[in-house]
């Protein structure tokens, strides 16, 4: 019997490292990690009209898994129109600061509705991105319940 060769015992070594490194990346581009969960969808609104350059208010429950950064943009839907609302018009009221922390809660955010903004019916839509890891990226998008803009 012949003894193998050094370089048949690294092949077989950088294959199977190979391997390894194959699954381990599929596992992080397509595990479902679970990373929040909100409550009620659609948010509820504390009052479903609004005067354009007013602020509209809702409440939100959430558990949130992870402590991952996140990227969240707030757009005004009515129909095929969308208003993209600036980060400066959103604060959370009970809250510390815009960012969820991991774990349990609940928040009223509060958003203001541009002067701009035509009277009629919208739809606020929350989009939410994590970079879970470096293949993975989860959007989440929630919206409240369908107001009214007044002048």
């Amino acid at each position: 019997m012949h003894k193998p060769k050094p370089i048949n015992i690294a092949s077989y070594a950088v294959l199977a490292i190979a391997f390894t490194l194959m699954v381990y990346g599929a596992w992080l581009a397509f595990y479902p990690f679970k990373v929040i969960e909100v409550s009620p969808e659609p948010y509820l609104l504390e009052s479903t009209e609004v005067v354009a350059g007013e602020s509209i208010k809702y409440h939100i429950d959430y558990c949130r898994y992870t402590d991952v950064d996140s990227n969240v943009t707030h757009e005004l839907i009515s129909g095929i129109n969308r208003t993209r609302i600036p980060e400066g018009e959103v604060t959370n009221i009970q809250s510390d600061g815009l960012r969820l922390r991991e774990g349990c809660g609940a928040i009223v955010k509060e958003v203001y509705i541009p002067e701009r903004i035509a009277p009629g019916e919208y739809v606020l839509r929350e989009t939410v991105s994590y970079q879970i890891n470096p293949l993975q990226l989860a959007v989440f998008e929630f919206e409240t319940e369908e107001f009214t803009v007044t002048k």
